[in-house]
C-alpha cells in the first residue's frame, strides 16, 4: 500500500508540473511591424522603449487606430497602441510553442514512466527469488 501511495504522490507532482508548464509560448526573435502583426492575427508580445512587456491575444485596428486585445476577469479589453512607444513586436511561432509544449509534456512522461518500470520489474525480480 505504501508503494501505490508514493507513486501516487510521484504521479501528481508530474501533473502539476506539466499542467504549469503546458501553456508555454515561443516567440519569433524577428521584430514585425503593427500591420504585419495586425494580419497574423496570432498572439503577441510588445517590448516598449521603457522595456515593459505586454502580452496580447491579437492586434486589431479601428478608428484609425491599433488596438491590443487581452482578457481580464473575462471580458476582452482593448488597449491603445501608440507606434512611437513601441520598441519590438514578436509574433507567436506557433511552430516551436507546439513543439516546446510537446517536448515537456512527452520528455517527463517517459522518463517517469521508465522509472516506474524499472523499479517495479526490479521489486518483482527481487521478490520472485526471495
Amino acid at each position: 500500500m505504501k508503494i501505490k501511495n508514493k507513486y501516487r504522490q510521484y504521479l501528481c507532482t508530474l501533473l502539476v508540473v506539466l499542467l504549469l508548464l503546458q501553456s508555454c509560448q515561443v516567440y519569433h526573435k524577428t521584430s514585425v511591424n503593427l500591420e504585419e502583426a495586425l494580419q497574423a492575427q496570432l498572439p503577441v508580445k510588445i517590448i516598449s522603449k521603457t522595456q515593459e512587456k505586454s502580452v496580447y491575444k491579437k492586434i486589431v485596428f479601428e478608428n484609425q487606430n491599433y488596438f491590443g486585445l487581452d482578457r481580464k476577469n473575462g471580458n476582452i479589453v482593448k488597449y491603445p497602441l501608440e507606434h512611437e512607444f513601441i520598441e519590438k513586436i514578436l509574433i507567436k511561432d506557433k511552430t516551436a510553442s507546439t513543439w516546446l509544449t510537446i517536448g515537456i509534456i512527452l520528455i517527463p512522461s517517459l522518463v517517469f514512466t521508465f522509472l516506474i518500470g524499472n523499479n517495479v520489474v526490479e521489486k518483482s525480480i527481487n521478490t520472485s527469488f526471495l
